[in-house]
């Protein structure tokens, strides 16, 4: 019979864009029929070549006459097209999401879930799987991103600095705590001579050289 449910056409008929009819139902559009052979269009039950070449409308998304309300937070501009906001993730999968699950936020902006709210949906470089939780093969998990092993020694060589310092600063204090304490107060003191002087020469009036010379 004339029905594919591979939705191929047979040679003698192809589509014709420019003309389509809506069905509202099922909220998504299909274009109509032409004979190879005339330039005459005409319309079939597109269960004929199952629905393949139907587009949703605007705010539904899917394919093949299955068209499902576009998810809240989401935007759908019509076809199989859901544009996912940046912070979330489509579950249960990408290609047939049911719900947005808000994912992990590093700091005030930064996100793994399709910071750029694209389409297709894209995890940040480096991130993949559910939530965009996990890492790519050489990139490793550091303050709740995925970091390119190459700076993996730069990173480590900061924090082992920083940890030195934290270790050498509370060995002085447990060695010596009260001359550690003294020189503290004394750079404080000297500091504040200092200032005490610079002050003191400013409204100090100035030694004239004639009563200087009189008065020898």
């Amino acid at each position: 019979g004339l029905y594919d449910s591979d939705g191929h056409l047979p040679d003698y008929v192809r589509l014709d864009e420019t003309k389509q009819v809506t069905n509202e139902t099922g909220h998504f559009r299909c274009p109509t029929l032409k004979s190879s052979a005339s330039e005459l269009p005409f319309y079939l039950d597109p269960l004929y070549y199952n629905y393949h070449a139907c587009t949703c409308e605007g705010n539904f998304f899917g394919v093949n006459g299955t068209c499902h309300p576009c998810l809240d937070l989401a935007s759908c501009p019509g076809g199989d097209h859901i544009i996912i906001p940046a912070g979330y993730y489509p579950s249960p999968s990408l290609h047939s999401p049911a719900l947005l699950l808000p994912c992990l936020h590093v700091g005030q902006t930064f996100t793994a879930c399709n910071p750029e709210a694209s389409y297709p949906f894209k995890c940040y470089e480096g991130h993949k799987g559910r939530l965009c939780s996990q890492c790519e093969d050489n990139f490793y998990l550091f303050g709740g991103r995925c970091q390119a092993c190459s700076t993996r020694n730069t990173t480590l060589t900061s924090l082992i600095v920083v940890v030195v310092m934290v270790v050498l600063v509370v060995y002085l204090l447990h060695l010596n705590p009260a001359a550690f304490m003294k020189r503290k107060l004394v750079g404080k003191r000297n500091k504040i001579i200092e200032a005490n002087n610079r002050t003191t020469s400013l409204f100090s009036p100035p030694t004239s050289p004639h009563l200087s010379s009189t008065s020898s």
